[in-house]
């Protein structure tokens, strides 16, 4: 405990502490004192046999050898065994030993049988601690404080048992009761600074910390203690004072600087995190975190080269650190590059084999570049060699999910649960996946089961809440999470899935009032910023929508769907305000310089195509990059021959009544309205819910949104700088349809093409070249079906090749 930080220099005091204060020490008094008594004092006597047990009983705890300590001190209670020091010595070395009976044995009867001794009280009470028996410890240092009132240190013993035992306001009266006793001791604001953190009072923890500095301005981290308690209050200016003034005290503490860093990120202000940071990588160069966490603002910020640059360096100083290759893996996952992050995660599990966290993000890796197989032999193996290494086989049930193979990821939750029988993850997963898999009956059961072998699982609390929602419980859902909230109120989860509810049952009110509290709880979390949006949307705000999205991409630019529910609101805008749509469509679509990868995939324009996941594969590899463009063929299918009409004619009619319909691809609650141009051959998702938006009003709708798209894409066909993809898997295209392609993209532009197909044996994957002005042909390999995320980086690399022969 941190209390007992303080107890070696209070040992030092007087046994009555009032005496000393009344009697400050002279220190020419004393130097004159001394100077006689070296000149009375008799030459000092041998060593006695007990002092030579005692040094060697301290020469053992200096070592931490307890089972000597042990030895030795019981051999110091047969030389003299109304020892004091040797009873509380035995019981130390009983305790770090693990025996705590037989060292409360020892103290009890060093406190019935010999006359009191404050060491033995605080050992006693010391135990009490250890096992967690708060009461027992309450009580034991009741009785310290009745037999020596003026020791301090009981005080805030018994203060801190008060605070575990929920008692926190019996705990502030004890503290400052003692405060005003001991008005010269320091661990008095300090034990109220602390409880009043923990309770969130957070003027009240400012207070107390700005009084310890009046006792000592030395200590670094008393400032820490109270720059949290002023960013707690959103003082952030004077937060940021306080650092800067404790560094200039202290510039050798990196804590000061890494804390000053630390309150950037907090902020999400990773522009700022960035410069700290590297000052911190600058002044303690022997340190890794500020390389790690300078590396990891960079990659905030998308400046990924910046960010790899900083990772060598700290993999060139740090080869055996594996946190060094999980920085370096997590940039490679963020540009999609799957093969490097695999090679990366390979590294760290050389570095430390038992690393649960690289093992099973190697797996993902393994998964995304097509290999599942791989990735279950890897988990698998390591299952057989380490059948109680848990993580293993909870990441091997995961991996299914990946694929949204619920019924397989099912069947390896139930042997979690079968061979870890007391750990709840099991039944919360199994739980997850049959509810996901359609089988609510058999998720029934579980969770019966499940609460009664696990009744405190916040976890499985959260499954029963949505178990019940997804059968229509409503009111059950919430009355669970509301309970969930009441005993955790700390856990996210139970806000932002109870706002969803209330928002799905048009209770916007009550859901507005949840969120509201979940803000201020979790100001800078993108779920809470997330289901805020949802809300706005679905009071179709749709303006109001994109202006939270863009906030929530500047303040949280890495969060979750952001990009993704952007370039949704913005089609919905486009469906009711076009030209407010467009400006905010431009202002949006423009990527950072240093966003290296947003930079690639915007340069570019999907023309949709035909083949393994339709014509909207590229449009996932730009969401890949972080990219959302408005474009009318971005999520469409689009034959190579109706585009060519289409491009001859100036997408005539495009958005039209007579050629516009609306359909449903399957009968699910949860089911999208999709949009067809008869006219121009084009089909398309909207990503617009079927129970959200009537038929008749999505068919207006669906009509303003194709327009404006199509005035979108002639516009960027007009654009000098962009490069269209058309994917054609299904066949090669023949040389006559890719000169009349070239030909339809040259009429409104000097614009480019890049056809891609299918790799073979002539044409391997990555193999481009030039067919006819203008057009270019890049070869893929689609084996691997609809797993687009697979062939993303090969995407990638593909675009960089065209990108680099347009340039000049």
């Amino acid at each position: 405990m941190k209390w007992l930080a303080f107890l070696p220099a209070a040992r030092r005091r007087s046994a009555n502490p009032a005496q000393q204060a009344a009697h400050p020490a002279d220190p020419t008094q004393a130097s004159t004192e001394n100077k006689s008594a070296a000149v009375t004092q008799p030459a000092p006597s041998p060593p006695q046999p007990i002092d030579l047990m005692l040094d060697r009983c301290r020469q053992a705890e200096q070592r931490e050898h307890w089972p000597a300590a042990e030895t030795l001190w019981r051999s110091a209670l047969l030389l003299d065994e109304t020892l004091a020091v040797a009873h509380t010595g035995l019981a130390t070395a009983l305790r770090r030993q693990g025996r705590l009976a037989e060292a409360e044995a020892v103290l009890l009867n060093a406190l019935t049988q010999l006359p009191p001794e404050p060491d033995h009280f605080l050992a006693y009470a010391e135990l009490a601690d250890t096992r967690r028996d708060w009461a027992a410890a309450e009580q034991r240092w009741q009785a310290m404080r009745q037999h020596f009132p003026h020791v301090w240190y009981s005080y805030t013993g018994a203060a801190a048992a008060m605070r575990e035992l929920g008692r926190p306001n019996e705990a502030v009266a004890l503290l400052s009761d003692a405060a005003a006793r001991f008005t010269w001791e320091p661990a008095f604001p300090q034990e109220l600074g602390r409880l009043a953190a923990s309770r969130k009072d957070w003027p009240a923890a400012e207070q107390h910390w700005r009084a310890v500095l009046t006792f000592d301005a030395r200590p670094w981290w008393i400032y820490t203690e109270l720059a949290t308690a002023l960013e707690h209050q959103g003082k952030l200016a004077e937060a940021e004072a306080v650092l800067l003034d404790a560094q200039a005290k202290d510039p050798t503490e990196i804590t000061l600087f890494t804390f000053h860093a630390r309150l950037a990120n907090e902020r999400q202000d990773h522009q700022q995190a960035e410069h700290r940071w590297r000052i911190v990588r600058e002044r303690f160069p022997d340190r890794m975190e500020g390389y790690i966490n300078q590396a990891e603002a960079l990659r905030h910020l998308r400046r990924f080269d910046a960010s790899k640059a900083v990772l060598l360096q700290a993999a060139a100083r740090f080869p055996s650190e594996g946190a060094v290759q999980q920085a370096l893996a997590r940039r490679a996952e963020a540009l999609s590059d799957w093969t490097a992050a695999a090679e990366h995660w390979r590294v760290a599990l050389t570095i430390d084999a038992d690393a649960a966290w690289a093992r099973s993000a190697l797996a993902v890796a393994l998964v995304r570049l097509g290999r599942p197989g791989d990735a279950d032999a890897l988990l698998l193996e390591r299952q057989r060699s380490h059948p109680a290494d848990i993580a293993c086989f909870i990441a091997y049930a995961r991996l299914p999910e990946e694929r949204r193979d619920w019924q397989a990821a099912a069947e390896r939750w139930r042997v979690v649960m079968r061979d870890f029988p007391d750990h709840p993850d099991g039944c919360e997963g199994l739980l997850r996946t049959l509810r996901k898999a359609g089988h609510p009956a058999e998720a029934g059961a579980i969770l019966t089961e499940g609460l009664q072998r696990f009744p405190t699982s916040e976890w499985i609390m959260l499954e029963a809440a949505h178990l019940a929602r997804h059968l229509g419980k409503i009111d059950e859902a919430l009355q669970v999470l509301q309970l969930v909230r009441l005993h955790f109120p700390r856990l996210l989860p139970a806000y932002t899935a109870a706002a969803g509810i209330l928002r799905d049952a048009a209770r916007y009110d009550e859901a507005q009032a949840l969120l509201t509290v979940a803000m201020t709880l979790f100001p800078d979390h993108w779920m809470v910023w997330r289901e805020v949006g949802l809300l706005i949307q679905a009071r179709d705000g749709w303006a109001g929508a994109v202006a939270h999205w863009a906030e929530m991409g500047r303040r949280l630019p890495d969060a979750g769907d952001q990009s993704v529910r952007m370039h949704e609101a913005l089609l919905r805008l486009a469906e009711i305000d076009p030209a407010a749509a467009d400006i905010a469509a431009r202002s949006f679509g423009h990527a950072s310089p240093d966003d290296v990868l947003r930079t690639l995939a915007l340069s570019f324009e999907s023309l949709g195509g035909c083949g393994p996941a339709g014509g909207c594969e590229f449009g996932f590899v730009q969401r890949a990059c972080n990219a959302e463009p408005l474009g009318l063929l971005r999520w469409a299918f689009m034959a190579p021959d109706r585009l060519i009409t289409c491009l001859g004619n100036r997408f005539e009619g495009i958005g039209s009544p007579e050629t516009t319909e609306l359909h449903v691809e399957k009968n699910d609650p949860d089911s999208l309205w999709d949009v067809r141009d008869t006219r121009g051959g084009i089909t398309m998702h909207t990503f617009v819910p079927v129970k959200e938006v009537p038929y008749q009003r999505m068919a207006i709708l669906a009509q303003k949104r194709m327009a404006y798209l199509k005035e979108k894409l002639i516009a960027d066909l007009e654009n000098p700088t962009k490069i269209f993809v058309l994917k054609a898997v299904d066949r090669h295209l023949t040389e006559t349809e890719l000169e009349d392609l070239g030909q339809g993209i040259r009429s409104y532009g000097p614009g480019q093409l890049l056809c891609v197909f299918a790799s073979d044996s002539e044409h391997p994957p990555g193999h481009l070249e030039t067919c006819t002005p203008g057009v270019q042909v890049g070869y893929l390999d689609f084996a691997s079906g609809n797993e687009y995320q697979s062939r993303t980086p090969a995407w990638l690399a593909l675009c960089r090749k065209v990108l680099a022969g347009t340039r000049p």
